[in-house]
């Protein structure tokens, strides 16, 4: 496995906005809402919401995760202090209902970054999301 760091460098905002996976067959950990929401809670995991500001508003956050556009020019930056932050923590991805995530998941494996978890249905899935399953929720404004 690569260094992390390296892996993330390799990370381009073209290549998320594009997703260009091209034919990585990266093997994903996928977990249900209820598990990433315990391991965050446990502190196993550091749980990273990839939606945009304008999704947040309107349905707010998980209580555990932290808000990083992955649209966002500064992903990359933001998404290496996040981790240096949090060292020993697996990064596990979260957006509106699976997609994006998985993407973005097998995309950050491919570059080399192994240890990350996708968790499905994300925050709007039905009947599995975040949301349906009544996990707790905070506002978020640009201010937090």
């Amino acid at each position: 496995m690569l260094n992390r760091r390296v892996a993330l460098q390799t990370i381009t905002l073209g290549a998320i906005a594009a997703f260009g996976l091209g034919s990585a067959r990266a093997e994903v950990a996928v977990w249900d809402v209820q598990r990433a929401h315990d391991a965050a809670i446990s502190g196993d995991i550091v749980l990273i919401d990839i939606r945009t500001p304008r999704e947040w508003q309107a349905s707010g956050i998980a209580d555990v995760a932290h808000a990083l556009s992955m649209i966002d020019r500064n992903f990359t930056r933001d998404f290496t202090a996040l981790l240096d932050a949090n060292p020993g923590k697996t990064p596990a991805f979260i957006c509106a209902t699976g997609v994006r995530s998985t993407r973005l998941t097998k995309l950050l494996e491919s570059r080399g970054l192994s240890t990350t978890i996708n968790v499905a249905a994300g925050m709007l899935g039905e009947p599995d999301g975040w949301i349906a399953r009544g996990l707790p929720t905070r506002s978020w404004s640009a201010d937090n």
